[in-house]
């Protein structure tokens, strides 16, 4: 079994997140996944007061998580679906709920959207999505045994990685300064190929 992040690996949760703020705040830049500094801060950006606003507007919005963008290319969505009917591929996500549909059923919607008919997506607890990206996936990877794991947050990495698990952690520039036993910093493409989803 493989475990999946979404956001940060497969769709683009921050440009998402800055235009929450921005209805509040006009002068929050938009910010990418690619171009996000750190983890905690945004590069500075995200004050607190930033943070709690997107948090609570977020949670407001009717099936947020099915209106997100998609940070991978087409062709990683069409290697995950060809491949996840013989591998058995496990969604891990820890977004948090909104108005609308459960947190699963818009991540389904949002995977099935992109060709993964049927995917297997499961939600992990965490700290509301406050600044330590704590979350329960770790706690989860132990009872489902995954043989490799792509993520894309720091500290579920290394949750990950002391529990013993193979982690591909994507280089973006947030996660520069990740490193333990079992972390590889790599592309999502590569991150694939370690995985042994072939090719399409």
């Amino acid at each position: 079994m493989i475990f999946v992040d979404i956001d940060g690996v497969l769709a683009e949760f921050c440009e998402a997140f800055s235009r929450v703020i921005q209805t509040f705040d006009p002068t929050m830049p938009t910010i990418t996944t690619a171009t996000q500094q750190d983890w905690g801060t945004w590069g500075g950006t995200m004050t607190d007061t930033r943070l709690n606003f997107g948090w609570e507007v977020l949670k407001q919005v009717e099936n947020f998580w099915e209106k997100e963008g998609s940070l991978a290319p087409p062709s990683v969505f069409a290697r995950l679906a060809a491949a996840h009917k013989e591998i058995p591929i496990l969604f891990v996500t820890s977004r948090i709920p909104t108005a609308g549909h459960s947190v699963q059923r818009q991540c389904i919607n949002w995977l099935e959207a992109r060709g993964i008919l049927d995917p297997l997506v499961i939600v992990a607890g965490g700290d509301a999505r406050g600044r330590s990206g704590k979350t329960d996936k770790a706690t989860i990877a132990k009872i489902w045994s995954p043989y490799f794991i792509i993520e894309d947050g720091p500290q579920n990495a290394l949750d990950y990685a002391a529990a013993g698990f193979e982690v591909a952690l994507l280089d973006w520039p947030y996660t520069a300064t990740t490193k333990a036993p079992g972390i590889h910093r790599c592309s999502l493409a590569e991150a694939l190929e370690m995985a042994g989803v072939p090719d399409v």
